[in-house]
């Protein structure tokens, strides 16, 4: 990350601003069979676990998702009071998915069933955009939590209790979490620190 191209924008303080992500709903054509064993790589139904979270956590969530494609979703999605808007209008140019972040409250999202239970340690380049931009991330736990400090602007949540849980932390001290996330983002993703040693285990 380039941690400056990110920052300088403030949080957004008022009361509609909700906690967003961007991504793609569902991927039936990835999933994965082993050992008769079957692993998702849809996120769709990692949401359902979270479905009550707007009405448990009293915040506001909206995925940049096309959760459209599948209507009996977006209805049972949206009567939960989740907010949907289609996600390649902010995708598909960096400097409007950059305003979008920052006009972002924080980050909210489940992971993908086979990252979940493989434990494969998977964390996105789109979270850590909200991190360098200053805004707190709760994420479903892939393992991550094992390798990036959590608590302080960053959360690994295994489940709504935990999602719930999370959020109320950061409503008690917004200001000390989004301050906890730009800093994460600096010491764990900024490119002064990460290429010069990424680059000496390559060799190069």
């Amino acid at each position: 990350m380039v941690c400056d191209l990110w920052d300088g924008v403030p949080p957004p303080i008022a009361k509609e601003a909700a906690f967003t992500t961007i991504g793609k709903w569902d991927a039936a054509d990835r999933d994965v069979e082993f050992c008769g064993v079957q692993y998702h790589w849809r996120k769709s139904l990692g949401w359902r676990k979270f479905l009550d979270l707007p009405a448990r956590s009293g915040e506001r969530f909206e995925l940049a998702m096309d959760v459209e494609r599948i209507p009996e979703d977006l209805q049972a999605i949206s009567a939960h009071g989740w907010l949907v808007r289609s996600p390649l209008s902010i995708s598909e140019d960096p400097f409007v998915y950059r305003r979008y972040v920052q006009a972002s409250k924080g980050e909210f999202s489940a992971a993908k069933d086979m990252n979940v239970r493989l434990r494969s340690g998977w964390f996105s380049d789109r979270s850590a955009c909200y991190l360098a931009a200053g805004r707190p991330v709760v994420v479903e736990d892939t393992g991550f939590g094992d390798v990036l400090q959590t608590g302080r602007g960053l959360f690994a949540v295994h489940g709504l209790e935990d999602a719930v849980e999370a959020f109320s932390a950061i409503r008690a001290d917004y200001a000390a979490h989004a301050s906890g996330a730009r800093v994460l983002a600096r010491e764990s993703f900024e490119a002064t620190r990460v290429l010069r040693p990424l680059l000496d285990a390559a060799g190069c």
